[in-house]
């Protein structure tokens, strides 16, 4: 099977930043864009408080190499995160590990436990390209390419959105506290950047020769 994976990450440079994750089973009997037959077969916000595009990106490859497992069958997963791709690929080779201490070796240790059940002969994994002009593909495989990276993309975008209304409240209240708190800092920032430079000026004036010092007031 043939299962495309996307992340979706809202305000991404931002503390209070959502991501959420999808997959889709694309629809492997032809690439006539308008017969197409793909379906969303999970899409779902991200868990926990890590929230970032690149985690969201490799929980759905996770869920895929999931989902090839209870169906046991062979799994070509089509993602369009270079770095999760090369990893994954990596592990496939066996010739990197996980540490317990890298970024996000809780969701990475889930992709070698699927991998050992599945087998790494059974999977694939390759870099399909995000944003293509779907007006314009140069072969219909292309179009098929763009065609189920856009609805996986577009699963991602409504599973981060579509949360619940008090969910959107507490988070408004989180992200109005962030921005205060983050007021309050730059400007005590400031006042002790003041003070500094003021501390460091009389160190000075005081090192000066009274001589020197006279005529600096008199030059003022």
């Amino acid at each position: 099977i043939d299962l495309f994976t996307d992340g979706s990450c809202h305000a991404p440079t931002k503390p209070w930043r959502l991501a959420s994750w999808s997959v889709v089973q694309a629809d492997p009997t032809n690439y006539a864009m308008d017969k197409l037959q793909s379906v969303v077969l999970a899409a779902s916000p991200l868990r926990r408080l890590i929230q970032s595009a690149h985690r969201a990106e490799l929980r759905g490859v996770l869920e895929a190499l999931r989902i090839a497992r209870e169906l046991a069958c062979k799994v070509r997963i089509w993602c369009d995160c270079q770095g999760v791709v090369n990893r994954v690929q990596r592990l496939l080779q066996g010739v990197v590990r996980v540490k317990p201490n890298s970024r996000h070796a809780d969701l990475w240790t889930e992709v070698v436990l699927l991998i050992e059940e599945i087998g790494a002969k059974d999977i694939i994994i390759t870099k399909v390209a995000s944003h293509l002009d779907g007006h314009a593909p140069v072969s219909a495989f292309e179009g098929w390419c763009f065609i189920c990276n856009g609805l996986a993309d577009h699963a991602a975008t409504a599973a981060n959105l579509l949360r619940p209304h008090s969910f959107w409240l507490t988070h408004q209240t989180f992200e109005a506290d962030t921005r205060y708190a983050a007021y309050v800092s730059a400007h005590v920032q400031k006042v002790l950047l003041t003070i500094s430079r003021a501390v460091v000026q009389q160190q000075r004036s005081a090192d000066l020769d009274p001589q020197d010092l006279e005529q600096l007031q008199h030059k003022a």
